[in-house]
């Protein structure tokens, strides 16, 4: 799922991560890399046990641009993986 460029990403300050709150399947991704969101916007619906998870951004990255979505529909996701990266506005 990394690469060294994505791992570059990581590191730099202005570039903070969504992560998966549980192990789950990724049903739906609803932003793509470039998109700007807002605080409170769902990033990706998850799948577990029949429950849908929305996983949104967080309400101090208003503004944000995504910079790159790391996974896709039908992937699995343990708790704390990366699902996106985001740019702070």
């Amino acid at each position: 799922m990394c690469g060294n460029d994505t791992d570059a990403l990581i590191a730099d300050p202005a570039i903070s991560s969504i992560d998966a709150p549980t192990a789950s399947n990724v049903w739906k991704v609803q932003v793509e890399a470039g998109q700007t969101i807002t605080a409170g916007q769902t990033v990706a619906i998850l799948e577990a046990m029949k429950m849908e998870i929305n996983v949104d951004v967080p309400p101090d990255w208003s503004e944000a641009k995504v910079e790159r979505v790391l996974v896709q529909p039908g992937d699995v996701v343990k708790a704390g993986d990366r699902l996106a990266l985001l740019r702070s506005g």
